[in-house]
């Protein structure tokens, strides 16, 4: 995942969010997936069009922790949900 990157939830997906942890299902797929905490927190965020390096900033600035662990950790995670079509090129 390039920081400069747009992205944003892939249009085909329907979630909800439960108890705090938001769930979300691909119709084409049948597969659910869940995430909880800052992942649910990211999913939020990416309802509308947003630079991965946006939201990484978004983050240092709402979490506690090292600032590069969170851009790092970040991006990984963009990379596997990229990975899985829960998010698109926006």
């Amino acid at each position: 995942m390039q920081p400069g990157m747009r992205i944003a939830a892939a249009a085909a997906l329907l979630s909800a969010e439960v108890g705090g942890e938001a769930v979300v299902m691909d119709p084409r797929t049948g597969r659910y997936y869940s995430f909880e905490g800052v992942g649910s927190d990211i999913w939020r965020r990416l309802t509308a069009p947003v630079s991965a390096a946006a939201l990484c900033d978004d983050l240092v600035r709402d979490y506690d922790g090292p600032p590069e662990e969170i851009r790092a950790t970040t991006l990984a995670f963009l990379d596997e949900m990229l990975e899985m079509h829960l998010i698109v090129p926006a």
